[in-house]
């Protein structure tokens, strides 16, 4: 998608910016638009007793999850590994619901799954106040402040230190070096053709630790 917004290898850094900002929007009104679709139309699967609280408010993927779970319900043991992965209740958890003429909340449903308007409108936008992209103006605004906060001697000693940069020259810019894929797999790789692919869910959320429950680490690195 980005290459066809680009159209050319040659832009210059203004219009990579103007043709980014042009994808941006066109892709938040593509997904507000699809957001509102999913809210309206429900298909009849979805119509379960147990899901009637989530319609309307739930992406129809995940309700389309949760109705195989529903059409699956079951009371054996449960691993935990359907929620874990993505974020959804599993078939045992609505079995019991089922049986007791629950109804599954939306505190149950993950916040990813939410249709939630919590996104701010293109026209709010013009009323945030403008912020300078430029690296060199946030820097002399930076050294500006410095320079208040300074005494008589200390502003001395800041004057020489800015003076001293100042003098340097500045690194040409050059191209990356271009790197060259070799054939075969990396030296010291492993192996992991046989391993699940992870989920969009489990990307997003990181892994959880399998010793103390928490995100963000492994049993290896775990403090516990």
């Amino acid at each position: 998608m980005l290459k066809s917004y680009l159209k050319t290898p040659l832009a210059d850094l203004l219009m990579v910016f103007q043709r980014l900002s042009l994808m941006l929007e066109n892709q938040f009104v593509e997904l507000k638009q699809k957001t509102e679709e999913e809210k309206i139309c429900v298909a009849h699967r979805h119509k379960h007793p147990c899901m009637r609280k989530l319609l309307g408010h739930v992406s129809k993927f995940a309700l389309t999850k949760i109705a195989e779970q529903v059409e699956r319900a079951t009371r054996d043991g449960c691993t935990g590994t359907f929620t874990r992965v993505w974020g959804l209740p599993c078939k045992h958890r609505l079995w019991h619901m089922t049986q007791n003429n629950s109804v599954v909340e939306l505190s149950d449903v993950h916040n990813q799954w939410l249709l939630t308007d919590e996104v701010l409108p293109p026209e709010q936008l013009d009323d945030l106040p403008a912020q300078s992209m430029s690296p060199c103006s946030r820097t002399v605004e930076a050294i500006k402040e410095k320079f208040r906060m300074c005494d008589v001697a200390q502003s001395l000693v800041l004057e020489a230190e800015v003076d001293e940069v100042l003098r340097k020259d500045v690194p040409p810019f050059q191209n990356p070096h271009a790197v060259t894929n070799k054939r075969g797999r990396p030296m010291g790789s492993k192996n992991k053709a046989n391993k699940r692919d992870k989920s969009a869910f489990e990307y997003a959320h990181g892994n959880r630790c399998s010793a103390c429950g928490q995100r963000g680490h492994n049993v290896r690195s775990c403090p516990t």
